[in-house]
Parts: structure tokens; C-alpha cells; sequence
């Protein structure tokens, strides 16, 4: 069980470096290690039934990707140095 705890943490933890939601707001890539230079997610769920994934190329947001699972308004906090890129679309 302590061995199952412990990468359920270690989940939970890059889970909160790629995206938090709270007091109402959605925060994609808060934190991110310098040393994470290109990546991408897909799927991680949000507060008010959202899902949300990034791309980041060369240490850089170059997209962020959100649908909703319930229809209603997103909050989105911008947290990224020159700008993200949003597709259009559902």
C-alpha cells in the first residue's frame, strides 16, 4: 500500500505542475520545470467538467487545448510569457 501511495503522489504532483483549478479559475502550465523543453498532454480534468491538454515546444506554451465535458463559462488564468496559441474549434 505505501509503494501505491507513493505513485499516486508522484501523479498528483505533475497533475498540479500542468494544471490547477481553484477559487474558480483553470491555470494551465503554472509550473513548469526549465528543464521540460518540449511536451504535450491531453486529458487532464478540471474543475466544471473541463479537459485540458498543452503542447510546449523549445520551453515554450505554443498550445493549449480545452473542451468541456458540460457546456458552461471558463475561467482561464494566462500565466504564459509571449503568448499560447488557442485552437479554434469544439
Amino acid at each position: 500500500i505505501m509503494q501505491l501511495d507513493a505513485n499516486m503522489a508522484l501523479i498528483t504532483a505533475v497533475h498540479e505542475l500542468l494544471v490547477q483549478d481553484w477559487d474558480g479559475e483553470v491555470r494551465v502550465l503554472p509550473r513548469i520545470p526549465w528543464r521540460w523543453r518540449s511536451f504535450s498532454f491531453d486529458g487532464i480534468a478540471a474543475a466544471g467538467g473541463f479537459r485540458v491538454g498543452a503542447t510546449v515546444r523549445g520551453g515554450r506554451c505554443t498550445q493549449v487545448r480545452i473542451t468541456s465535458t458540460r457546456g458552461g463559462t471558463l475561467r482561464l488564468r494566462h500565466p504564459w510569457r509571449n503568448g499560447c496559441r488557442s485552437p479554434v474549434g469544439n
